[in-house]
């Protein structure tokens, strides 16, 4: 049965590790698949058809998006990690995320209360990796926070890097001229970058994201960061209606920004490391506002 989480202005709804997506790319703990804010519903499906069990939702978290932990290390037969899925079969010369892998599920387990919800997870050493990651959302007047706890249990550093895909889509208003995304600092590409926008459809700079059409095909834009030491921040707002924001309270390594005609997801990176016997914490925030 889902997780709901309400106040007087929010309202968020979980599906279980075993509900809902089942795939192998995307954490099994925390999938928040919907948010209300003042009846205003925020969130909506990888798909415009509707539900699929290998498709994302509502805000859902990725680890190990490159390259998934111990992968490079085994051969083909043997097992790897997929933070917050399990142990992924390895088949193939190089990780693909999209690709959906035979699993072995790592141990979950749940708890709840009026206010927040939080999900763990435990995955027995192999190869010499092991790990504990609780994620605890807690509900605020006019948010969410996301707070994570990955602890290293095994016998290796572990390295990843861990983000947010934002599944957004306000007011069951298509992607268009309404929608804009607003940066604080100002943005700019950085390494090797990417900007794919077909029919023209976005209009970037350093300050915003703006819609000249609603895209008929997915647009992506990578590897973006601010132009100054400041954290980065991303706002999404629908013309006088409402505006979700987000921040971390570590530095992103670089931002996304991908979306298809109805849903947007910009996305948030930070590079995670834990040392054997160390845990590591780090945050979420998520502020809505009526404009």
């Amino acid at each position: 049965m889902p997780i709901k989480l309400n106040n007087d202005r929010l309202s968020l709804r979980f599906h279980l590790p075993h509900e809902g997506y089942m795939g192998t790319r995307f954490s099994a703990i925390g999938k928040l698949v919907e948010v209300k804010f003042e009846g205003i519903l925020c969130t909506a499906n990888e798909l415009k058809t509707g539900f699929s069990e290998q498709h994302g939702a509502g805000f859902y978290n990725e680890y190990d998006i490159d390259t998934a932990l111990g992968f490079e290390e085994v051969d083909k037969g043997d097992w790897f990690h997929k933070i917050g899925v399990g142990l992924l079969k390895k088949d193939t010369d190089s990780y693909d995320f999209f690709k959906s892998y035979e699993v072995i599920p790592a141990e979950f387990s749940v708890e709840t209360s009026g206010k927040d919800a939080s999900f763990k997870t435990i995955q027995e050493e192999h190869h010499g990796y092991a790990y504990e990651l609780i994620q605890t959302y807690v509900l605020e007047e006019n948010g969410f926070s996301i707070k994570y706890s990955l602890k290293n249990w095994g016998s290796k550093s572990i390295k990843t890097t861990e983000y947010n895909h934002n599944f957004l889509q306000l007011n069951e208003r298509a992607l268009g001229r309404e929608y804009q995304v607003i940066f604080n600092p100002e943005v700019q590409f950085f390494r090797e970058s990417e900007f794919v926008n077909p029919n023209k459809s976005v209009d970037f700079n350093s300050e915003r994201l703006t819609f000249n059409s609603t895209p008929k095909s997915d647009f992506f834009i990578s590897n973006l960061l601010s132009k100054t030491a400041q954290d980065l921040s991303w706002e999404l707002q629908l013309g006088t209606t409402v505006s979700i924001q987000s921040t971390t309270d570590v530095s992103p390594c670089k931002m996304n920004i991908w979306g298809v005609g109805h849903v947007i997801s910009p996305e948030l990176f930070v590079n995670i490391a834990v040392e054997p016997g160390e845990t590591e914490t780090w945050s979420r925030n998520y502020r809505f506002k009526r404009l």
